[in-house]
């Protein structure tokens, strides 16, 4: 069943519950207005009958001084001279006629209700969807042609003299094809309509490959100190992207040194990058990667804090 679909369902459940309580309520006290109006009239015909009045009471009622068994009829009050007997079905039938009245009024106004909600429900879902769609089709046209680079610059590299260039550059490839992996994963769970479950997470050893894969391809000095016993739950896929960007956005603006730390403070697990480069010293970048990281510790439900007065240093509590 569509996601619209059952929320249209428990909408109708909620509607039918609701006005159920309420026309059982309105009914009771309908008829408890009727029984009172039927005494008021009944007393008002009494007192005509003891001045020897000669109007006639309604056909649905009869008055009589002693309390007779009339077929048709039943007894609802005693006027202190008269007993009140009221015919069989008056009541219901007065209540059968609200009912209906009521019924229509409110059959009318939840379909038009329904169907108001509905249509935009299934309008903005549309919406929704077909963006969804389009981000699918972008990222697959985008990870089509890294593929496609990746394949040309693999058969380059095997052209070339066995050199520490040449292994740098391979490394660089390496860390770009694991990430062209990654996305190839997250699209297909997307089309798939998967949720990705939270997990227990080993980010000591996350932060381990990542930090050695740099390292090879870029040369600097990365100092990496760990509690190896952390372990998150959280969903894989965020994290290792979260993880992946501070670490790479770290490396790439520093000037020879980076320091990942990750530790337990208060019973929160910390993690600490922090490189050698102050405020206002990098040039270039869109400042798209600490974007990404911001959006992703929002989803997760992180803490993110950036410093940039000495050196650069991001802290992100979990």
């Amino acid at each position: 069943m569509k996601f619209e679909n059952k929320i249209i369902t428990v909408l109708i459940l909620i509607l039918i519950l609701s006005f159920s309580v309420i026309n059982v309520t309105s009914v009771v006290y309908i008829r408890n207005i009727v029984e009172e109006n039927l005494v008021r009239e009944a007393y008002i015909y009494s007192k005509l009958l003891t001045y020897n009045r000669s109007e006639g009471y309604p056909a649905y009622m009869y008055l009589s001084e002693k309390p007779v068994l009339k077929k048709g009829y039943s007894i609802i009050a005693y006027t202190g001279r008269h007993y009140v007997l009221v015919r069989d079905g008056y009541i219901k039938g007065k209540l059968a006629n609200y009912m209906v009245f009521v019924f229509l009024w409110e059959a009318g106004s939840v379909v038009m209700l329904l169907l108001l909600f509905y249509y935009t429900i299934y309008r903005y879902i549309k919406k929704e969807r077909d963006s969804k769609d389009l981000l699918n089709l972008m990222l697959l046209a985008l990870t089509h042609r890294l593929g496609n680079f990746l394949a040309v610059h693999r058969l380059n590299i095997e052209f070339l003299e066995d050199s520490a260039p040449k292994h740098r550059l391979k490394k660089s490839v390496d860390i770009l094809e694991s990430t062209y992996n990654s996305t190839i994963d997250a699209i297909e769970h997307l089309q798939a309509g998967q949720e990705e479950s939270p997990e227990i997470i080993d980010l000591p050893q996350i932060l381990l490959e990542l930090t050695v894969l740099y390292g090879d391809a870029i040369k600097k000095d990365i100092r990496l100190q760990v509690n190896s016993s952390v372990r998150i739950k959280a969903k894989p896929t965020y994290v290792y992207m979260l993880v992946d960007t501070l670490v790479d956005n770290a490396i790439k603006h520093s000037k020879g040194k980076v320091y990942v730390r990750l530790l337990r403070y208060k019973g929160r697990n910390i993690l600490l990058l922090r490189n050698d480069v102050a405020s206002g010293e990098v040039e270039g970048g869109t400042g798209m990667g600490l974007r990404i990281a911001k959006y992703i510790c929002e989803k997760l439900n992180f803490d993110m804090r950036i410093r940039t007065k000495r050196n650069f240093t991001v802290a992100v509590c979990m």
